[in-house]
């Protein structure tokens, strides 16, 4: 319901392997990374990301540039989506005192928390690989 997405692109002469370690390092703050051959970036959240009313899912993906091998893209999307006890708070909220949307701001601030977290991480990755 609330997506985001957070990319860089960096250009390094390090080897893939030591590209791939220090990706899933800058990551692990939001969970458990691995990143796969084909460059798929698999992210299971940390429990902070999946509360009473937010539940966050995270996906990605390395790029290695064909024609210049040592560029780079990293994509990180991200999906902060209102979970059931949510929206039975939000439905039950608003029938009996109107302000039972406003539970929907859970998910909202979640989303905005992520990105910001991503984008941290994701500045310190590039100065770290270039």
């Amino acid at each position: 319901m609330f997506k985001g997405q957070e990319s860089i692109s960096f250009t390094t002469d390090k080897p893939v392997e030591v590209v791939v370690n220090l990706v899933e390092e800058h990551l692990q703050s939001f969970g458990k990374v691995s990143v796969s051959r084909q460059g798929s970036v698999d992210i299971d959240p940390r429990s902070k990301y999946s509360t009473t009313f937010a539940e966050t899912v995270f996906e990605g993906s390395l790029e290695r540039n064909k024609k210049n091998p040592q560029q780079y893209s990293l994509t990180i999307s991200f999906n902060a989506k209102p979970t059931i006890a949510c929206w039975i708070v939000a439905v039950l909220g608003t029938t009996a005192a109107c302000f039972g949307f406003l539970v929907l701001l859970v998910p909202f601030n979640m989303k905005k928390n992520v990105q910001q977290e991503f984008g941290r991480s994701l500045s310190r990755l590039k100065d770290e690989l270039a």
